[in-house]
Parts: structure tokens; sequence; C-alpha cells
């Protein structure tokens, strides 16, 4: 073993690493902000790094939330990310950055904790199992999404990852001693799991009951020993968090307030969301192979204690996500490996079929995702256009609970001359008497205030005919306070340039209704009048469609990819990762002349997509990139030369008669209220 891991080259050793980083980076550099659930880590952070020890301006002593949480996580990735915050503040960048640091510094911990496991996964079951593992993660969207996220639930993955990893290496006191610290410290409801495994190993005699009780009793009072001494510093009383949050949830059964689902919705919505392709092999992994069945069982027994409980979200079982996926590789592997002999040449085919579909509702999951902070976006956008160079005074800017659960967090706030306000039960009628300036709040009129602006919010799929078929609805403004779709910034008149006259929402309700009649009568294909026609709309549907294009193209060489190619695979996802942050960097610095007048973006995507193929011929992937090409262009010229809008008609006609047409699509105004928006 010594020697092969010597002779090994490091994109062996860490390629998977890389694989899975540059995807859960991905996804923190897209979507920054945090909701409400991650609110106290992520206060707890901010007030870390940047109050220290000046607890007295710490967020949770003002806004406590419902049940307190523990201190130690935060203390964690708090140090792991401080010379970031560091160097961030030597170099005057806006605490924003700080939030992404200190994401990124969590990702790192629990990736670390996945290796773990992966590595004694490789061990006990192959290396293909191995590789199979890390593509079922990859095309998941949920682990690697929130794997970045500050959730008690997310902390408490981190160290049961690490029990998964010393259960399978035989290590079970271990198992039982990670499970107890996340028990205690992260998640009272691990106990769910820990009592499972434990009877298991008690029933199976891989431990005895005496000598479990001598070695667990002593850690869990020293878990909590420790969580006491911390918490009741931080919160200035004796306090251990997890026990007045199993007072809370599980004997006063309170955490139903919050919304309750039938029995079993675990099984019926959460998993299969959460797992895609994985759920069905993970049960065909149980019937394959014999050795995964008490690895799966305690994980199945989990999930049944769980779904006792009325309140139910799918984070609080991502615990169960690897070991399903386990199940699911070793099912996936003996596809594969299989794959020659008729019967099973069918299941390969259909399990392909199954990780393209799987990959395309992460992307889907994703868009909705990036949607679903308007808040954060509100404010951002606030802070670009609301200070005026001349004005010197102080903008104060309050923000509604609907808006601080949405997005906001104090990473996000400013220096002088921003200052925020998070007071809460302020009566509409009031705010014009308050010294605010800018309000962010769900309502769009408020007496006093004109809106400068609306962020769209995500509200739910839909699908249509035509190219994409599924698409993301966003509405702008939604009268029922319980569901968030939008978050208007109002200005006290006078303090800035004019805004254009708001229209009334009847008149929007009516616009909309009229929108969605006259497109039930259009046809999303038809075939050009003329060749200049058919010119003019294939260009104008590779500038429109040009994403969804080119992500097909990349779905086709991925695939393609994934049997053998698994060094050019991680290369393909990392120039991909670059791309994505050079385009949002441009998104996100519109004034910058470096970014859009001194380089020339053509230039920059022309060096990466030449980059991507001189990468892929070097490791010998030039066949996959040709087949890929020759598979996807001409698809995607057919649906340029057939696929046709509403507003592409006078275009059309206007250049059979020889005149000049737009290529671009003109802007629109403001959106309607319930007019569906695609992605």
């Amino acid at each position: 073993m010594a020697s092969n891991s010597k002779s090994s080259t490091p994109m062996e050793r860490y390629g998977y690493d890389v694989l899975l980083g540059s995807i859960a980076a991905f996804y923190v550099i897209m979507v920054p902000y945090t909701k409400v659930e991650e609110s106290f880590n992520v206060q707890a952070m901010h007030d870390i790094l940047y109050h220290r020890h000046h607890l007295q301006n710490y967020d949770h002593l003002e806004f406590p939330g419902v049940v307190p949480r523990t201190f130690i996580g935060a203390l964690l990735v708090s140090i792991l990310a401080s010379p970031f915050i560091l160097a961030m503040n030597l170099l005057h960048l806006p605490k924003l950055y700080g939030l992404i640091a200190v994401r990124m510094a969590l990702g790192c911990i629990i990736l670390s904790t996945l290796r773990f496991f992966r590595l004694q996964v490789r061990d006990k079951f192959g290396k293909h199992v191995e590789a199979f593992f890390v593509i079922l993660t990859a095309i998941q969207f949920h682990v690697l999404f929130y794997c970045t996220r500050p959730l008690p639930n997310i902390l408490a993955f981190g160290v049961v990852n690490l029990a998964y990893g010393y259960w399978l290496k035989g290590n079970f006191f271990a198992a039982l001693n990670c499970l107890i610290f996340a028990t205690v410290i992260f998640r009272c409801d691990m106990l769910l799991l820990l009592a499972p495994l434990g009877l298991m190993l008690l029933l199976m005699k891989s431990i005895s009951l005496w000598e479990a009780l001598i070695r667990c009793i002593g850690i869990a009072l020293l878990c909590i020993g420790l969580t006491v001494l911390i918490d009741s510093i931080m919160w200035k009383r004796i306090l251990w968090p997890e026990f007045e949050v199993f007072w809370f949830n599980s004997v006063l059964n309170r955490s139903s307030e919050w919304g309750t689902h039938s029995f079993h919705w675990y099984f019926t919505s959460a998993l299969p969301r959460s797992l895609l392709v994985a759920y069905p092999l993970f049960l065909l992994g149980i019937l394959l192979d014999r050795r995964i069945l008490p690895f799966v069982l305690p994980i199945f027994f989990f999930i049944i204690l769980y779904s006792k409980l009325a309140h139910k979200e799918l984070r609080f079982i991502i615990s169960s996500v690897p070991i399903f996926n386990l199940s699911a590789a070793i099912a996936a592997t003996r596809i594969y490996n299989n794959r020659k002999k008729t019967f099973w040449k069918l299941l390969n085919f259909i399990m392909l079929g199954l990780l393209l579909i799987s990959l395309g509702c992460t992307i889907i999951t994703f868009m909705a995702s990036y949607n679903n902070y308007p808040s954060g976006h509100a404010l951002k956008d606030l802070h670009q256009i609301g200070h005026l160079p001349n004005n010197t005074n102080e903008q104060w800017v309050h923000i509604d609970p609907f808006s601080a659960m949405n997005g906001i967090s104090r990473f996000c706030e400013t220096e002088y001359p921003w200052r925020y306000s998070k007071e809460e039960e302020i009566p509409l009628e009031e705010f014009c008497h308050r010294n605010f300036t800018f309000l962010i709040n769900e309502h769009r009129y408020i007496a006093g205030f004109q809106c400068l602006f609306s962020i769209n919010g995500f509200s739910r799929t839909r699908l249509e005919i035509g190219f994409p078929p599924l698409l993301l609805s966003l509405k702008v403004y939604n009268s029922n306070p319980s569901i968030m779709a939008s978050y208007g910034t109002m200005q006290r008149p006078g303090t800035s340039s004019t805004s254009p006259p708001l229209t009334q929402p009847d008149d929007l309700k009516d616009s909309a209704r009229k929108k969605r009649n006259d497109f039930k009568l259009l046809c999303p294909f038809n075939i050009p009048i003329s060749p200049e026609a058919a010119a003019v709309r294939i260009i104008r549907n590779l500038r429109y469609f040009g994403l969804y294009y080119t992500l097909f193209v990349w779905i086709i060489l991925f695939i393609s990819l994934v049997p053998r190619r698994k060094v050019s695979l991680i290369l393909l996802v990392v120039m991909t990762i670059v791309t994505s942050l050079y385009l949002t960097l441009l998104h996100a610095l519109p004034n910058s002349v470096v970014l859009h007048r001194i380089i020339d973006k053509r230039l920059v995507l022309s060096l990466l997509a030449i980059g991507t193929a001189v990468e892929l011929i070097l490791t010998r992937a030039a066949i996959h990139l040709v087949v890929s090409l020759a598979c996807g262009i001409p698809i995607v010229l057919v649906h340029a030369v057939l696929r046709v809008s509403d507003d592409l008609f006078v275009g059309e006609e206007a250049c059979a008669a020889g005149e000049l047409v737009p290529l671009v699509h003109g802007k629109t105004g403001d959106v309607d209220i319930e007019s569906p928006a695609s992605v």
C-alpha cells in the first residue's frame, strides 16, 4: 500500500477532492447569501471575526432566536477563516467576501471529513465503488450545496462523516464517540442515529454493553462540560443549548409550529430529491451486496424514527446521504463491470440515462436556489445605486423580518455612511415618521416612500413546450406574507432622482392575464420564411439561448467522460469553474475598466475554450470532444433555426423585405404580478 501511495500522482490522490471542492466553491461564489436557518452561526462568525471579545456588540444578545445554539462550531470555522479575513481587511474588501471565506472554510472542513469516509470506502469496497461514490455525490445538489452552509445540521454532518469512516474501519467505539459529540454539541436529534447504530453493534456482538458504557459516558460528560463552559460565557447564563433544543422540539413538540408533513414525506419527497439516481440504485445495492445491509439498516431506522416528528425538512436527514450513496455506488459498479452482458447492458443504458436526468435536475435546482435569496441581491443593488457621491449624511436602511430571513446578514453590511436597523413590529404607517432613508421591505407601497426597484424571487417551476422545457417562475410581489417572493427597495421622495410612475396592482394583474392568454396562441417553433430570416433567427437565438446551448454540449461532453476519463473530467470541471468565476466578476463589477474595456471578454472566453480543448487533447480525450461537438452542434442549429418567440415575427418580416432589424432583445419593463419569467 505504501509503495502505491508514493507512486500515485497528486491528481490521483486529490483529484476527487478537487472535483467536489470545485463544485462546492462554485455554489458558494454563485449563491453567497444565507437564509434564516443559518442566521445564528452566520452572525456568530461575523461577530467573532469583527467584534472579537466585545460580547455586548454580538447579534445574538439582541436577536436570540427561538432556541439557543452552540458557539463551538462558529468558533472552529472562524479560527480557520481568520487569516483570510485579516488579509481582506488589509485590502479593504467588502465584508461579503468574509462571508465567502467562512463558507469556504466550512466547506473545507466538511469535505475533509467526507474524504476520510471516502478513503475507507475505497479500502473496503474498492476503487470503482469509490469512483461511483464521487460521481453520484458530484451530480447531486444538496450535499455539495449544503456543505458550505453554516447550519447546525451541517456541523453535525461533518462529525457523522467521521463516525461513518470509523464504522467502516471497524473502530466502533470511535464511531459511537463521534455520534455522541455530534448529539451533545451540534444536533440533539443525532440521538436517533446513535441509538440504532449502538443497538445493532450490540446485537452483532461487535461491542459489549459494559465496555460501551465505560467508554461513552465519559465522552458524553466531557462534551456536556465543554458546551456548557463555552456557551454559558457567550450567552451570559448557565446553558446547555442542545438540551433546550431537545426540550423545545421533542418534549414540547413546538417545532410543528413551523409546518408539518406526512409520515412518509422523507421517503417520497426528501430522499428522491436529494439522492436522485442514487435512490433506486441504493435499493438495488442492498440486493446485490450483503455487506452493505448492516450499514443501511441503522440509517433506515434513523429516518423512520425521525418521521415521527411532524416538522420535517430535508436538511434534517442529510446525514443519511453518504451511506445511501455508498449502497448506490456498489450497485452502479456491479452494473458497469457487467455491462457487456445482455441484461446488464440494458441496466447500464438505463443508469446512464438516469445519471443525465439527475444532472439536469441538479442544474434546475441550482437555478432555483440562485433566485431564492432576493433580499441579499436587493441590498447589494442598493449599495451600488443608493449612495450619492456628494452626500455625506448617514444613509439609514431598515430591513424588515422577511428580508432578514431571505438573504441579508451582517456580512452584507458596508461601512459609513450606511447604517442598518432590523427593528421589528413597526407599523407601516409609522415608517414615514422615522429617520429611515431606505427600506428593504416585502410591501410594495408604503406611505412616505417611493419604490426604486424590486427583486425577483423564486416561486415555482413550470413546464413549457420549447427550449428550455422547464422554466422557473419568478414573482415580484406576493400579498401573502408567509410566502416571500420579492423585496422592494424604497426611498423617501426627493432624496434621489425621480423614478417612473408605478402601475397599480389591478392593472398589473390584468396585464399578466392578457400575456398568459396571448402566450397560449403562439407556437414556439416554425419554419423561417426565407434564408435571410433563418440567419437572423440563428444569430438571435445563439445570443438569447447561448448559455443553454453551451450547457447542452457541456452535458454531452461530461457524460462521455464519466466512465474512464477521470483526469479529463476533473480538468473540464476546473475550467468550467474558472470560466464561471470570470463571468461572475464581469457581473459583479459592471464599472470595471480593466474587465470591460482593457480586457476583451470575447478574447478571454476564447482563450478559456482553447485551453479546455488543449487539456482534453493532452489527456487523450480529443475523440470525446469531437463526438460531443458532432452530436451537439446539429441539434443546436436545428433548434436555433426553428425556435421563434412572439417578438421575432416583425423582425423576420422586415428581414424578408430587405430592412435592417435588431439582433438583440430589448429590455423589458417591470415584471407583472404572477407573470412567469424564465431563467
